[in-house]
């Protein structure tokens, strides 16, 4: 039981600091957004980007199906450890149950 609390408390905070840390993010970024810059001249040493060329570029679309593969494996596992969790606990109720019973009956 302990071992279920535990990791039950490790899990949150893990997700707790990854919200956090999330919006910590988000609001750097909009913070750093620029004012509307249409007539700023850019900073001495810049040089316009030029894409690369065509036989170093990386497809979109795989990177796309590599995201979505590791979310949708990410919330396959979080799934299966809630389970595996519920399990457990149904188990326990279960055991509890019958302790009490017995100890109604004596």
């Amino acid at each position: 039981m302990v071992k279920i609390n535990r990791r039950r408390r490790l899990w949150s905070g893990f997700v707790t600091l990854m919200l956090w840390s999330g919006l910590v993010v988000a609001g750097e970024a909009l913070a750093a957004q620029p004012n509307d810059g249409a007539d700023r001249k850019p900073p001495p040493g810049y040089e316009k980007f030029e894409p690369a060329p065509e036989s170093e570029q990386v497809s979109a679309s795989n990177m796309v199906v590599l995201a979505y593969g590791a979310i949708f494996l990410g919330l396959f596992g979080y799934v299966v450890y809630v389970a595996r969790s519920q399990t457990a606990m149904s188990k326990e109720m279960a055991d509890l149950a019958a302790r009490i019973d017995r100890a109604a009956r004596s």
